[in-house]
């Protein structure tokens, strides 16, 4: 079975991208790795964390593939000050969005814990390394949607 041209070139766009997926889910594997001499319980804080980075980055990743569409528009279309506007708002809607994430982060720890099910002794534990991971807007904001701006130029 031979494979037409136009699928190897979509496989060839699509592998960085499924590279980089599965580098941000061994970044919780790492974590793990290092936090495992500390013990079983640093190891669930880890993890119930690692919950809402994930979920945090597929805002972010979600966000970064509209803007990449309207950017890629506006660039196809060769509307320089369209594309100029489209980076300006993607990264303000991106930073908005992560300073919103980062407070409700800081200021909601424990009960955002307590919802994945984790008990007064993980949130005790987990609640410093929550903050510490996901009270950064800057983390937020580099994460994912600043790909946008580069990939499609």
């Amino acid at each position: 079975m031979e494979i037409s041209l136009k699928a190897k070139q979509v496989f060839n766009m699509a592998l960085p991208a499924i590279g980089e997926s599965y580098l941000q889910s061994l970044l919780g594997v790492v974590d793990a790795f290092f936090i495992a001499k500390l013990g079983l319980l640093a190891i669930n804080a880890v993890g119930v964390t690692n919950i809402y980075s994930m979920t945090y980055i597929g805002v972010f990743t979600a966000i970064s593939a509209t803007l990449s569409v309207f950017v890629a528009r506006a660039f196809g279309a060769k509307d320089n000050e369209r594309s100029k506007s489209v980076v300006f708002h993607g990264l303000f809607i991106s930073f908005l969005v992560g300073l919103i994430f980062s407070l409700v982060s800081v200021v909601f720890a424990h009960p955002l814990l307590e919802m994945v099910g984790a008990d007064a002794k993980l949130q005790d534990t987990a609640h410093i390394y929550f903050k510490v991971v996901l009270a950064d807007p800057l983390y937020c904001l580099v994460y994912r949607p600043i790909r946008f701006v580069s990939c499609d130029r």
